[in-house]
């Protein structure tokens, strides 16, 4: 799988990176981390530009998403267990149990948890259909999963880009401090929903 993802992106950059996004969105076993990462890398080598780079996978992310928001928004979740338990779909690397799983962090997040969501594995694929279950509303979630995909993006293929030749390096590095990546993400996203939070009672306060 990793020297398909390799040759894609040689070949086709840009739209290599937003298919393959879209790709890993739709499909959990394909890794972001190494098709942003390495996409970094090329777009150093082959003096891609890097803005490009970042919203074009920051596209393929909210196209993937959008799709499994409808999915979440038509399906009823017993069907879609029963679907996820076919053996065909098991070896995707789908599982009944992560619907459930993400369903119970949507619960506990709410909105931010499709912001937080982008950078956790498995979840990132799968928040967006309690999204759409729970009919969030689509311009508050085309905002957090735009947002959150633009941030976790950047850092991937500025790692990649920043390391060129070594951009494997990267790979691991980015596994030694996923954690710390994720907390400070994590911190961001915190702060803004307080901050809109305290906007919205302020406002309030104020027509009283």
């Amino acid at each position: 799988m990793e020297d398909y993802i390799i040759k894609i992106l040689i070949n086709f950059s840009y739209i290599g990176i937003c298919f393959l996004i879209f790709l890993e969105n739709v499909f959990p076993p394909i890794p972001s981390e190494l098709i942003l990462v390495f996409g970094g890398f090329i777009s150093k080598r082959l003096e891609l530009n890097f803005f490009l780079m970042v919203i074009l996978s920051t596209v393929g992310s909210l196209l993937g998403a959008l799709m499994l928001y409808y999915i979440g928004k038509k399906i009823p979740i017993e069907k879609l267990e029963n679907f996820l338990e076919k053996k065909w779909i098991r070896r995707l690397g789908f599982k009944s149990g992560d619907v459930n799983k993400t369903l119970k962090y949507f619960e506990k997040y709410n909105t931010l948890s499709v912001f937080i969501g982008r950078c956790i594995p498995v979840v990132r694929s799968l928040i967006s259909i309690p999204a759409g279950m729970q009919k969030m509303e689509i311009k508050k979630f085309i905002f957090y999963t735009g947002v959150g995909s633009l941030i976790w993006n950047t850092v991937l293929i500025y790692i990649g880009r920043v390391m060129e030749d070594k951009w494997e390096e990267g790979l691991l590095l980015l596994e030694k401090y996923s954690s710390i990546i994720l907390l400070v993400i994590i911190f961001i996203g915190l702060v803004k929903f307080s901050y809109k939070k305290y906007r919205k009672k302020k406002v309030i306060k104020d027509e009283r």
